[in-house]
């Protein structure tokens, strides 16, 4: 038999719930579409029924960073900016999200969090943002497994050996058609 352990500190008791610009919309918004989405959201009863977080996606962000590293909005598309509008979402009762990419740039191309993750926990802060949607395009940790400090398999602990990302023990991976390439890494 197998058991789940999960920690009971009232965070995440259900998984985040609520809307993308980018199922529907991709690249094609603005802020009077987001708040017109999170207006329905209310209008609805989904915020109701616990959809809370009105997460604005990629293309949001100008081609270019300010002369300090900081991101800034599309001055077309979002001419009040994302603080405003955060504010305009929070003041209906719902979460506003936003997204970047671990690369150096997002998906669509434009200016990615790589390098400038302190600047943006700031901005985000900043502009009163409950969610970030962290993607991994042109990341450049993209092709490599994560760092791996330790593991919890079957109550038993394994440590991984420094730098070398190997578990040491008697973990082992038998089966690989889930692995980069279909080989073990």
């Amino acid at each position: 038999s197998s058991s789940v352990h999960a920690f009971d500190d009232g965070l995440a008791k259900t998984p985040p719930m609520g809307w993308n610009s980018w199922n529907k919309f991709g690249c094609n918004i603005n802020e009077q579409l987001i708040l017109d989405m999170a207006k329905a959201m209310v209008e609805s009863g989904m915020k109701d029924a616990g959809y809370e977080y009105v997460n604005i996606d990629d293309c949001w962000m100008a081609d270019e960073r300010d002369e300090n590293g900081y991101y800034v909005a599309d001055p077309e598309r979002f001419p009040h900016g994302i603080k405003w509008l955060a504010d305009q979402i929070q003041d209906i009762g719902l979460k506003a999200g936003i997204y970047s990419s671990n690369g150096a740039k997002t998906c669509q191309g434009l200016p990615g969090g790589y390098g400038h993750e302190k600047e943006d926990a700031e901005k985000y802060a900043e502009w009163g943002i409950d969610y970030l949607k962290y993607d991994w395009c042109y990341s450049p940790k993209l092709h490599f497994s994560a760092d791996i400090d330790k593991i919890l398999v079957a109550n038993a602990d394994y440590e991984a050996e420094s730098d070398v990302h190997t578990l040491t023990g008697d973990a082992s991976v038998t089966d690989c058609t889930n692995c980069s390439g279909g080989e073990k890494l």
